[in-house]
């Protein structure tokens, strides 16, 4: 993973807590930075404002505007797929904002990989060849993205169907394989608008649902026959039914657990909400 765009003390320090447990960085303009080591908040390098920018100017390639349309979501999303959030002052048109004039706040977070995860997860996420309908839910920085990322790589090599990625912010740039197609930097319902009639996916993936809108577009893919593997935010299962435009269309329900590293099981659902384990 390519942190080049970092201050020199700033990649030491995450060399010195293993990248494997640096979970995400924070950084504002003439402040230390604090880096979360498996959710423990740790205070680091000053960061001064020739610092802040330089670190925007390399992410960006330089180019600023070039990213202007993510910038306006909310993040950057580096070359290597690292994505940063960012908050800054809103230059408003109409009522809408149009730019950001000046970017304060950086959370840089760390893509983690794992090699294998718990068989559970496999066995019912996968049933005889099949792929199921699959939730997975936890809070932040509990390893949503990183499964997704496993269970493609675990389609591509194991189920060998075709697979696509509606990518929204470039985190999975570098998952790559023979059945695996992506589509980035778009909207979740253009994926699915476009995306399934051009590529005839047996299974998509993507990342965080989070409102009416989303949940519309994963049904249109579900009631078409796509299968679908996708994430949400939420600390329990009772909330997911609670979140605004839930449709009861999945299969299997994934809740991880803060475990110290990324995509530890805590808790397996059936369709009706009954706990496996």
């Amino acid at each position: 993973m390519d942190f080049s765009f970092l201050p020199d003390k700033l990649k030491s320090q995450i060399e010195k807590h293993g990248i494997k447990n640096v979970y995400e960085i924070r950084i504002k303009r003439n402040e230390k930075a604090i880096i979360n080591v498996k959710n423990e908040y740790l205070y680091s390098e000053y960061i001064s404002c020739d610092n802040f920018d330089e670190i925007i100017k390399k992410c960006t390639e330089y180019s600023l505007y070039a990213f202007n349309d993510q910038i306006l979501n909310g993040y950057i999303t580096t070359k290597s797929g690292v994505r940063i959030g960012i908050c800054g002052n809103c230059v408003l048109d109409k009522g809408e904002v149009v730019s950001i004039s000046e970017i304060t706040s950086l959370n840089i977070r760390i893509p983690n990989e794992i090699k294998e995860t718990d068989k559970r997860i496999t066995d019912n996420v996968f049933r005889n060849g099949q792929v199921m309908n699959t939730l997975i839910i936890s809070n932040v920085s509990m390893g949503k993205t990183t499964l997704l990322k496993y269970l493609a790589k675990y389609i591509d090599k194991n189920i060998k169907k075709p697979l696509l990625i509606a990518d929204e912010r470039g985190e999975f740039l570098n998952v790559k394989g023979a059945f695996i197609d992506k589509i980035t930097y778009s909207s979740k319902d253009y994926v699915f608008k476009k995306g399934i009639r051009s590529m005839s996916p047996y299974v998509m993936i993507l990342d965080e649902i989070i409102d009416k809108e989303d949940f519309n577009a994963v049904y249109k893919a579900y009631l078409s026959g796509v299968k679908v593997i996708t994430s949400i935010h939420a600390d329990e299962i009772d909330k997911v039914k609670e979140k605004e435009g839930f449709i009861k269309m999945f299969d299997i329900y994934v809740k991880l657990k803060n475990e110290g590293h990324a995509g530890v099981l805590e808790k397996l659902y059936d369709k009706d909400f009954i706990e496996l384990i």
